[in-house]
């Protein structure tokens, strides 16, 4: 009824005119027939190309109604091959992140999980106890002098080592999910050192006004910049820090200071070190990137500490970018860790829970508790490690997580 071909072969595009039940051509398009369970949802999917362009696509759709068809609901696809095994709840919650991410950084790490990647990483994790509960349970059956059993020492390792892994995961998809959306980096400093010129230059277009006259900038501009092909910052160029009696400059200050409450790091621009803004109170708790200005009045060299630059050098603005991924890396290890990590809330909620029971587990060992306990213990773990791959999970949660997908997905 839609193409009007009598067969197709699977997995091969056909070039068809679709046209409406009063043979009106709607658009030339390709269609490809994807047999089950050779599809994306495990069951006969037809996928029509048609041209670019909301009237097009309107008129497709009308047709397709027309025919008895309906749109899909929220998620509707994944949520099939989920219940068809197709993909798991990790790789299902992976598409709905990947399609939400406002930065590559976390569009790579969902790509990883759509793959499978971080489900494979947590049912290692249940595979590891799940044999290591069979050999406790297994030796519970026997008395001391009938076998040897597993040392304790073995035991509190192999559980150690499951919690150090979890933990780990944990810490960085928490501190990932974190920063990574809104990993702010404020370039702060006194008047006239030339941070609008680092800001335009780093940005690569004039979006701050540069001039000789102090108090120039007095508002706060922000520019989201790609570092590399994970990492994205949001860049934020203020006015100047400095004591002046001008009630709009002061205003200036007072939103500076502000920035830099709401930033994560300091890029403190100086055209003197040790610059005296490093007593500010308020850097305290910054990490703080030093960066010494106008290095073609001064001549001097940087150091592991300062980087000096003239910000009207392009190569001198190429080395500030290393130096700044750099030093992101050394101050958030976990940007550039190379692990598989965690995508949703929920993942990373329930993870918690599951450290929170190993390391439970961990003790119970250490304090020489009876195996039957220990065990007992471990089964929770399993459980909520079933419950994060999707193996266990109630209708109410699979319909939150797939309600929250966009249509057509």
């Amino acid at each position: 009824k839609i193409t009007r071909k009598k067969s197709y072969k699977a997995r091969y595009s056909y070039f068809v005119n679709i046209k409406t039940q009063q043979g009106v051509l709607i658009d030339s398009t390709v269609c490809v027939f994807f047999e089950s369970p050779k599809s994306f949802t495990g069951e006969d999917v037809i996928e029509i190309t048609c041209h670019g362009g909301r009237i097009v696509a309107e008129k497709l759709m009308v047709f397709l109604f027309s025919l008895g068809l309906r749109q899909a609901l929220r998620g509707e696809f994944s949520y099939r091959a989920f219940i068809n095994g197709k993909i798991d709840l990790l790789q299902a919650e992976s598409i709905s992140e990947l399609i939400r991410s406002n930065n590559s950084l976390a569009a790579h790490n969902s790509s990883l999980g759509i793959q499978g990647r971080l489900s494979q990483k947590i049912s290692l994790f249940k595979k590891n106890i799940i044999d290591l509960i069979s050999i406790i349970e297994h030796e519970l059956d026997f008395l001391e002098e009938e076998i040897v059993f597993t040392k304790k020492q073995e035991i509190e390792r192999l559980i150690k080592s499951t919690c150090e892994g979890i933990h780990c995961l944990y810490q960085y998809s928490y501190s990932l999910k974190k920063y990574s959306s809104e990993l702010r980096i404020a370039i702060v400093g006194p008047p006239n050192v030339g941070k609008s010129t680092i800001f335009n230059a780093l940005v690569g277009e004039s979006r701050a006004l540069v001039s000789p006259v102090k108090g120039t900038t007095r508002d706060s501009i922000d520019a989201h910049i790609a570092i590399n092909e994970k990492l994205s910052i949001t860049l934020t160029d203020t006015a100047g820090l400095w004591n002046t009696k001008s009630k709009l400059d002061q205003l200036g200050v007072k939103k500076t200071n502000a920035v830099i409450e709401q930033s994560h790091i300091l890029l403190l621009v100086d055209s003197i070190f040790p610059s005296p803004f490093l007593t500010n109170p308020k850097l305290k708790t910054k990490n703080i990137i030093k960066v010494l200005s106008k290095k073609d009045l001064h001549k001097t060299k940087s150091s592991n500490q300062i980087l000096s630059i003239c910000s009207k050098n392009k190569k001198d603005i190429n080395t500030l970018l290393t130096f700044l991924t750099k030093n992101i890396y050394s101050f958030y290890p976990f940007f550039n860790a190379g692990e598989v990590l965690l995508t949703s809330n929920r993942q990373t909620s329930l993870l918690k829970s599951s450290f929170v029971s190993i390391e439970a587990c961990l003790d119970l060992v250490r304090k020489g508790e009876s195996m039957d306990v220990v065990v007992s213990k471990l089964y929770e773990f399993v459980d909520i490690l079933k419950e994060v791959l999707g193996e266990v999970s109630s209708e109410k949660v699979l319909h939150g997580i797939f309600d929250s997908f966009c249509i057509g997905k």
